[in-house]
């Protein structure tokens, strides 16, 4: 569980502190050396900007926000200050689970990117939880500490294995290449490329029915998935049509099925979905099981851009039973 620390959380909390920043042989004598260094300050519990996460009772880890140094919190800069798990209750998905309730939070209040000072021994779990490098800084404890920075002013869905968000700027041109070499059947014609380009600069929004988000593997965009409105076909209000495409070599893993799963849940939670829909080619078998297997049905056929498309569909009811 997941949940606003108190100041009474600061003894367990300084508990953790000390054990997970001593839990790493690569830092450990640095810190020894530096006793202070081991002292948590109140203030995040004390002032409503650090997060718990308990399991059976007992407090197994914390993150803590603050304002970027230098902001006010003006250009929706913010820093992830303090993120530390018990040795005892780490790989369970703690560390993860709190960086996602701090960007939770902090998207609500406007926030739109998320900074650390990263543990170069941590740098992968970061990339894991979508951070990006973004420089180096000196610390007290390194002459050289990475930067880093998670773009959380947008959609973000995460998964068991993939989270759903924004793309990057580097990635658009690698998307843009990707829909270039694209196989036929999958999609309808190529669009104009500064209008595709632009509308993914802008990824991460739902307006006006459109939302592009990258698929991403462990910190790497495997793919691209997508509502649209089609271009002479209006769309009932609550109804949303869904596009998918993946890298050739993220097919055939289950990853699309759960992208489909993901995006399906946020429309009927968050979008006020009544219908979710996909057309896909009658010969693209591979997709046509996907749709089956994530409990949508075919729903007949339509005619875009002079070719006829098989349609899946899932609705709320029919969503709402597949919970039960």
């Amino acid at each position: 569980m997941i949940r606003l620390g108190t100041t009474a959380d600061l003894a367990a909390a300084s508990g953790v502190y000390r054990r997970a920043s001593l839990s790493n042989a690569g830092d450990r004598d640095n810190i020894l050396a530096h006793q202070e260094y081991l002292i948590l300050g109140p203030e995040g519990l004390a002032e409503g900007r650090t997060y718990v996460a308990e399991q059976d009772g007992t407090l197994a880890g914390f993150a803590t926000w603050a304002e970027a140094a230098g902001t006010l919190g003006t250009t929706g800069i913010m820093e992830l200050e303090d993120l530390f798990v018990d040795p005892d209750y780490m790989r369970r998905g703690i560390a993860m689970a709190l960086v996602d309730r701090i960007a939770e939070v902090l998207r609500a209040r406007g926030a739109e990117r998320l900074e650390v000072t990263a543990n170069p021994h941590a740098m992968g779990f970061y990339r894991a939880a979508g951070f990006t490098d973004c420089g180096v800084v000196e610390t007290v404890l390194r002459a050289q500490a990475p930067r880093m920075v998670l773009a959380i002013g947008g959609v973000r869905i995460r998964g068991s294995r993939l989270l759903l968000r924004a793309l990057r700027p580097d990635e658009i041109e690698e998307e843009w290449q990707a829909m270039v070499a694209s196989d036929p059947m999958a999609i309808a014609e190529l669009p104009q490329e500064a209008a595709f380009k632009a509308r993914l600069a802008r990824s991460g929004r739902l307006n006006d029915g459109w939302l592009d988000l990258a698929v991403d593997l462990d910190g790497t965009s495997i793919g691209r998935i997508q509502t649209f409105v089609p271009r002479d076909r209006p769309l009932p209000r609550g109804t949303f049509e869904i596009g998918i495409g993946l890298h050739a070599e993220a097919r055939g893993q289950g990853h699309g099925r759960e992208a489909l799963v993901l995006l399906t849940d946020w429309l009927f939670e968050h979008a006020a979905a009544e219908v979710v829909e996909a057309p896909t080619d009658p010969a693209n078998t591979a997709m046509r099981t996907v749709f089956l297997r994530a409990g949508w049905q075919p729903a007949g056929s339509v005619t875009d851009y002079d070719r006829e498309w098989i349609m899946y569909r899932i609705t709320r009811p029919e969503w709402a039973g597949r919970l039960r």
